[in-house]
């Protein structure tokens, strides 16, 4: 996120606190939609230009790609998109309760399946002609 765009968020932000033109929701809703965009920005410096700039350096220094430290900075992005979705689903309330539901859902679906289809079969000395 750049700066420019965080300070207007930032202003906008505050002025929303100061008018009391929107509902308790609305208000709310906002709040989660701030905390989230601050913690998305938070995470491209973390895993984005954090380990670029480190592996710039690398560059300018002659540091051999090879290091555990290279590694683990081209390794960072990687992560970046499942952070961001994590991100939005632990902040965003709506979001997280819906999410909690359908796997609360999905799990019961999944051992009430298990339970109804496989039973156990009941084995005895006929079935394998040891009774002879």
């Amino acid at each position: 996120m750049e700066p420019s765009l965080a300070g207007c968020d930032v202003y906008r932000f505050s002025k929303m606190e100061k008018e009391k033109a929107f509902s308790k929701q609305t208000h709310q809703m906002n709040q989660m939609l701030f905390k989230t965009i601050v913690i998305q920005g938070a995470l491209v410096g973390i895993c984005w230009t954090f380990p670029a700039t480190i592996l710039g350096a690398m560059v300018v220094f002659q540091i051999p790609f090879e290091s555990l430290i290279a590694q683990i900075c081209m390794f960072m992005p990687l992560f970046y998109a499942n952070l961001d979705a994590l991100t939005l689903l632990y902040f965003i309330r709506p979001y997280r309760d819906y999410t909690k539901k359908i796997f609360v859902d999905f799990l019961m679906w999944i051992r009430l399946k298990k339970v109804a289809l496989s039973p156990t079969p009941v084995m005895d000395a006929n079935v394998l002609n040891l009774s002879q």
